[in-house]
């Protein structure tokens, strides 16, 4: 006689299963030892480069690149000192339309980093122009305009903090204008 291990009930011998709760009889097999699991590898650590350096200059050991590729970001390009003396500026073309514009070009016409966002908020007020076109339908084009200007004005917005940051990025949905490069 044989007792199950699991419930205790008697059972004849050569059973295989415990007539009582299922549990089987048989010898358990020696379990498998774990296939050890290789640790993950850690996450690549992605670094911006620091103004004044470009993206050639500043790597990792091996020709690794120091961080994300990213083709619409040209901050890497400015000097530093530059930014800093002209990022007010940089935000008046911005927030001044036309005539802001024209002041920066005034004010700081040997800045690369002026020209760019003279570039970028020239683009931006043709786009605003562009947008009021379809307000000559009736109806259906004031709602494509309302749309436009709201997404335009997101633009902008993102444009002065991107500013204030020091940060030169193409604009998105304006950097499709492609004739101010």
């Amino acid at each position: 006689m044989i007792t199950c291990p699991k419930c205790g009930t008697q059972l004849e011998d050569g059973t295989t299963f415990c007539t009582n709760c299922g549990a089987s009889l048989a010898a358990p097999d020696p379990a498998p030892a774990p296939t050890p699991v290789p640790a993950p590898a850690p996450a690549p650590q992605y670094q911006q480069a620091p103004y004044g350096q470009t993206r050639a200059q500043y790597q990792q050991p091996y020709g690794q690149p120091a961080y994300a590729y990213d083709p619409a970001d040209h901050t890497a390009e400015f000097d530093s000192s530059e930014v800093a003396d002209n990022k007010i500026l940089a935000v008046s073309c911005y927030l001044f339309g036309f005539i802001g514009i024209i002041v920066a070009a005034l004010f700081a016409k040997d800045s690369k980093y002026m020209k760019f966002h003279v570039k970028q908020a020239l683009r931006l007020s043709i786009a605003e122009v562009l947008a009021f076109i379809p307000c000559i339908i009736p109806i259906l084009g004031w709602i494509v305009t309302g749309v436009l200007c709201v997404i335009l004005f997101v633009v902008e917005i993102i444009a002065i903090v991107w500013a204030f940051q020091g940060k030169s990025k193409d604009l998105p949905m304006i950097k499709g204008i492609k004739f101010l490069q």
